[in-house]
């Protein structure tokens, strides 16, 4: 998961408001709240970048460790997964239009 492509389900209604992303389940409309480190991921998984790649960034930026970080980030996205508001790619997707 950790050197995968991470990219938001197109599908998926979302908006970040006040830095704060609010996403809804396609399949159920279930509407999710998520914290700051699930909305730095979300906001950046367009399928260019690996999930690695993302949390080093956030290092920068986040008073965290990088062993917290790194399992929130995992945790995060496994269940993204589950909910089908996110896929992961072993290759990355081409960005924008």
């Amino acid at each position: 998961m950790w050197d995968r492509y991470v990219e938001q389900n197109p599908e998926t209604p979302a908006r970040t408001i006040d830095g704060e992303a609010i996403v809804i389940t396609p399949h159920d409309s279930t509407l999710h709240t998520l914290n700051d480190t699930a909305t730095y991921i979300w906001d950046r998984a367009d399928g260019s970048r690996r999930l690695s790649e993302i949390a080093a960034d956030m290092l920068a930026e986040f008073d965290v460790s990088e062993t917290e970080l790194r399992a929130d980030a995992i945790s995060f996205v496994e269940e993204a997964v589950k909910k089908g508001l996110m896929f992961v790619h072993d290759e990355p997707r081409a960005s924008g239009p």
